[in-house]
């Protein structure tokens, strides 16, 4: 009897070891679509038009977007183009969308050609589809852990 025990709990560890989670290119693939699909991002500095998913990786999503900015009462005809590089390991779920350390996300002005740090902007997700912004933020948890740690000598 012992021998039979031992023998489906080794059974169960084998096929629990097989199970079938999504790889790494099939969750950015996903990922890519729905964001493409999804993603807003808002700013009190302005207006925010034209949002594109650059790149997504293991370890953070690049989104370039156009920040029409107000000049006093009324908005400028020009406009600040920006990246964001956002950590993927750092989001969590806030209200009404994600929230994430702004220490942590690269914001270059390419129109200035400057690197920013300021925190109002936000990464959001539209309600166009079920369950969208919990899927969305389990798939980022599974993608993060692809991302390795950077070994640090001290």
């Amino acid at each position: 009897m012992k021998v039979l025990k031992t023998l489906f709990l080794f059974l169960a560890m084998m096929y629990a070891g097989n199970s079938y989670a999504q790889t790494k290119e099939e969750t950015i693939s996903w990922l890519k679509e729905k964001l493409t699909k999804n993603i807003e991002i808002s700013s009190i500095r302005g207006k925010v038009e034209s949002i594109k998913v650059l790149a997504i990786d293991e370890c953070s999503i690049t989104v370039i977007y156009n920040l029409y900015v107000y000049d006093g009462t009324r908005r400028t005809s020009d406009y600040e183009q920006i990246t964001e590089e956002i950590p993927t390991n750092h989001i969590e779920k806030g209200i009404g969308g994600f929230k994430y350390p702004a220490d942590l996300v690269i914001k270059k002005n390419l129109t200035k050609n400057t690197e920013v740090r300021y925190s109002e902007t936000g990464f959001k997700i539209g309600y166009k589809e079920v369950d969208i912004e919990n899927r969305i933020l389990k798939a980022l948890k599974h993608l993060s852990t692809f991302c390795e740690k950077k070994k640090e000598t001290f």
